[in-house]
């Protein structure tokens, strides 16, 4: 059986091996690094400049067709996981923007 990490670390607890805060399940680990994929700028991190989501280049952007942004963003967040997250497969994304006027 494969362990993954919990985030975030617990270096004290880290080397005990019996502490169970230590490990979360796959689905949490993989729903952990989308989260931090996404929330992360590509160029952020030293080790790969590429990583991270593109959606960053869109946060300020005037959005004149919500149909364009929406495929665009799931375009972008789709490359992401494909690129990054090999434990999915068959990866489907979709994204609407919300209505705040309500």
């Amino acid at each position: 059986m494969n362990k993954f990490y919990s985030l975030p670390l617990n270096i004290g607890n880290l080397l005990d091996e019996t502490e169970e805060s230590n490990y979360c399940t796959e689905l949490e680990s993989i729903d952990a690094h989308l989260a931090t994929l996404i929330t992360t700028s590509p160029g952020e991190h030293k080790f790969d400049k590429n990583w991270g989501c593109g959606i960053w280049e869109t946060d300020f952007e005037r959005i004149t067709s919500s149909i364009n942004w929406e495929t665009r963003c799931t375009s972008l967040i789709h490359e992401m996981i494909q690129k990054y997250e090999h434990r999915i497969k068959d990866v489907s994304v979709e994204t609407k923007i919300a209505n705040t006027k309500d």
